[in-house]
């Protein structure tokens, strides 16, 4: 079976995700893991890094994007699709898309309308 390549918005989510949990996202893991340089992995965590401590919710691209509503789902927020569309000055349509493409990375669900992380207990 081949391997599942991740796409940039997914490398963006799971660093996000590692981030928001205190983890050391080291540029020498991530070149190994995704087969990227280590420069090129260098910038993607300074630019996740400073999008999670501006705490602005950028309306920019979908990386910027994905690294903030990751970063603050990951933190414990809880969003409906309308609210991260809101958030990020996108339509509904893009948010869906950017969670549901983040969700596969990180353990991100839709319980009623609100999109939360997994808590550790409901993974087993």
């Amino acid at each position: 079976m081949p391997k599942h390549e991740t796409t940039l918005l997914e490398r963006v989510a799971l660093i996000s995700w590692w981030m928001a949990h205190g983890d050391d996202v080291r540029a020498s893991e991530i070149a190994c893991a995704y087969g990227i340089t280590r420069a090129a992995a260098s910038l993607l965590i300074e630019h996740v890094a400073a999008i999670a401590n501006d705490g602005r919710a950028p309306s920019g691209n979908g990386v910027e994007r994905t690294a903030y509503v990751v970063f603050q789902i990951a933190r414990g927020e809880a969003y409906t699709t309308r609210e991260i569309a809101d958030l990020c000055q996108t339509s509904r349509q893009t948010a869906y898309n950017l969670v549901v493409r983040a969700c596969r990375v990180v353990p991100i669900y839709q319980e009623g309308r609100k999109w939360q992380a997994c808590a550790m207990g409901e993974l087993t």
